[in-house]
């Protein structure tokens, strides 16, 4: 049986659609925000694992991205960090598009 999946849905508070694929430990997103939507300050737990998100900024405007917890690459449109700490982006004018990677592997938040 497969654990993929396909979906399309809307963001936390309806500000931006999210359409991807996935598995419990992996999954590829788009993510399309509207223009002035933000990513409200949140976190991606996996107790007892580390969640890792690569975010590449396809097109449009870049929001400001922060985190409580560390970046591990940025260079440009691309972010590599922990989503299991509290991370947030600030909305930008125009509309934007990112392609967001997920990965998900063993050791507690802290290690």
């Amino acid at each position: 049986m497969s654990l993929w999946f396909v979906t399309a849905r809307e963001g936390i508070n309806g500000g931006y659609t999210v359409v991807g694929g996935g598995h419990l430990y992996a999954n590829v997103m788009i993510l399309y925000y509207p223009p002035n939507t933000p990513n409200p300050p949140h976190h991606d737990p996996f107790p007892g694992r580390r969640h890792y998100r690569i975010n590449l900024k396809l097109w449009g405007e870049a929001g400001t991205f922060k985190t409580k917890g560390p970046v591990l690459f940025k260079l440009g449109p691309l972010v590599i960090f922990r989503s299991d700490f509290e991370h947030e982006v600030v909305a930008s004018k125009r509309r934007r598009v990112v392609l967001s990677i997920g990965i998900v592997l063993p050791g507690g938040r802290d290690e």
